[in-house]
This record gives structure tokens, C-alpha cells and sequence, in this order.
């Protein structure tokens, strides 16, 4: 069953921070191994994932990232089954903020505090899938599934 999670966290490290490529390359070869799809996108102070899966991989790798020490504040914003994935040719796409300022305004739009309610999940999707697309051949590696 494909399961999916999208959440956002703190940063510990502000961007850019050399931990990040280390996130990037662990996710790529991880999220390949384990059937795993999706999209992060990293703000200077903030972390937004969405994942998409195998139940089980997904579950682990949940309980992996809510210990890991590079952020803060974990919190679920969705999490489910789904009947497609929404990001089936990344094994983890990646964008940061530091020059689409448009981008930005309506992903930090998408993310602020009315994220609480269910209405506000799908446009933020929507504005990671729209970042991916612009962003393809410069911002990740392509799962190889």
C-alpha cells in the first residue's frame, strides 16, 4: 500500500549548512533502496518533506527522522495512504530559498500557521510539485524505479 507523509521541522543549522548535502546523499541512496519518492524543500530556518511509499518504509523512516539531531519541532502535517505517487521520478528532489523570491513568498505563504487546517496541505503540494518541475534538472536525482 503507498502510504504518504508530509511534515515540516526546524532547522538547527541555518541554510546553507554543510549538513545538508549529507541529508541529500543519504536520502538519495536510501530512499532508492526502500521504494521511497519525494520532494524537500529547505528554508533558511525550516525543513518541508513529502514522502511517499511502501507503509513500512515510510513508518521507518519517520522514526528515523524525528530523532535526527539536524532539526527541530517535528510536526506532521499529513500523513496516509494514497493511490499515486506525486513525485514518482524523484528519490528525493531538493529546492532551497535563496533566489525564486515568488516561489518563496507562496511557499512560506503555504507553510505558515493556517498549515493546521487540512485546506492548506494540497496548495502546498501543488507549490512543491510546481518547484520541482521548474527546478527539475538542477535540484536532485531522478529515482531509478
Amino acid at each position: 500500500m503507498l502510504h504518504t507523509l508530509l511534515y515540516r521541522s526546524n532547522a538547527v543549522y541555518p541554510f546553507p549548512h554543510p549538513s545538508d548535502l549529507d541529508i541529500l546523499r543519504s536520502a538519495w541512496e536510501n530512499n532508492r533502496r526502500n521504494g521511497i519518492t519525494g520532494f524537500l524543500v529547505r528554508t533558511r530556518n525550516h525543513f518541508v518533506q513529502f514522502v511517499e511509499g511502501p507503509l513500512g518504509a515510510v513508518h521507518a523512516l519517520q522514526d528515523m527522522l524525528v530523532i535526527d539531531p539536524r532539526h527541530t519541532a517535528f510536526e506532521v502535517l499529513i500523513e496516509g495512504p494514497a493511490e499515486r505517487r506525486e513525485f514518482p521520478d524523484w528519490s528525493m528532489g531538493y529546492a532551497e530559498f535563496e533566489e525564486d523570491d515568488v516561489l518563496k513568498l507562496a511557499f512560506l505563504a503555504a507553510v505558515g500557521p493556517a498549515t493546521e487546517s487540512r485546506r492548506a496541505v494540497p496548495p502546498l503540494i501543488a507549490c512543491m510539485k510546481d518547484i520541482a518541475r521548474r527546478r527539475g534538472e538542477r535540484s536532485g536525482r531522478a529515482a531509478a524505479m
